[in-house]
C-alpha cells in the first residue's frame, strides 16, 4: 500500500490512477481496486489504458484480500 501512496504523492490523482492501471496486469485489478477504495482514491473510470476506457465499477474487489487487510489495519 505504501507504494501506491507514493504514486499519489508524486503524480496528480488522475495520472497516478492511469499509471497504476497501466502497469498492473488486468488479472490483478481487483486487488488494486481494493487498495484504491481503501485509500478513497478509486475512480469511476480510467481513460487511455491500451486505447480503451476501464469502467472500474465493473471490476470485482478481491474479498479475501479485503478481509485480511481489514484485520491487519484495524488491529
Amino acid at each position: 500500500m505504501n507504494h501506491i501512496i507514493v504514486y499519489f504523492n508524486v503524480f496528480s490523482l488522475e495520472a497516478a490512477q492511469r499509471l497504476l492501471f497501466f502497469k498492473i496486469p488486468p488479472e490483478n485489478w481487483g486487488l488494486l481496486k481494493m487498495f484504491l477504495v481503501f485509500l478513497e482514491k478509486c475512480p469511476n473510470k480510467v481513460r487511455g489504458i491500451n486505447g480503451s476506457t476501464i469502467m472500474v465499477g465493473d471490476i470485482d474487489i478481491e474479498q479475501d484480500a479485503l478481509e485480511v487487510a481489514k484485520k491487519e489495519l484495524n488491529g
